[in-house]
């Protein structure tokens, strides 16, 4: 299983010699992230400014995120989707959770160096964010695993 390497991923997804054996993991590690997130925001009760808009935010991003993937696997001519979400979403989730880590303990760090008040704009849009970037990275990596069977309408990115 790997965390924080795509390149041995990719080419099994590309070349399809990974088993679901060798995927459930993965996707077990996934929803047991999704359901510890959800608990902890129930534990922690923040009810920020923008938290009605953000719930709302979200649902727009995942079925935007959603087809996105979905295009850059090669939409009706792509193959094995579900499976390359899944693990290389978890490498990207675990890459960009280390990323926002560090972008967020700065922030704080930030906040607490200068007495501001901590409920700012950017605690409002943290998770809106996070899953823009989560969607658009795993939606990169799938694309290197399709083969270029299908041309995308996304333009390539790095």
């Amino acid at each position: 299983m790997y965390f924080v390497q795509y390149h041995p991923l990719k080419e099994k997804l590309r070349e399809r010699a990974l088993s679901d054996r060798e995927a459930l993991p993965y996707l077990v590690l996934w929803n047991f992230c999704v359901l510890l997130l959800a608990i902890l925001w129930q534990i922690d009760g923040y009810s920020g400014f923008l938290d009605p808009v953000n719930w709302g935010l979200l649902r727009l991003i995942a079925i935007g995120g959603i087809f996105y993937v979905y295009v850059q696997n090669g939409g009706a001519s792509g193959f094995d989707l579900i499976q390359k979400y899944y693990v290389l979403g978890w490498v990207v989730f675990i890459r960009c959770m280390l990323a926002f880590i560090l972008i967020m303990v700065a922030h704080y760090a930030f906040v607490e160096i200068y007495n501001l008040y901590s409920a700012t704009l950017l605690d409002d849009l943290t998770e809106p964010i996070f899953a823009i970037i989560l969607f658009w990275r795993t939606g990169v990596h799938i694309r290197d695993t399709a083969k270029g069977e299908a041309e995308s309408p996304f333009p390539p990115q790095a």
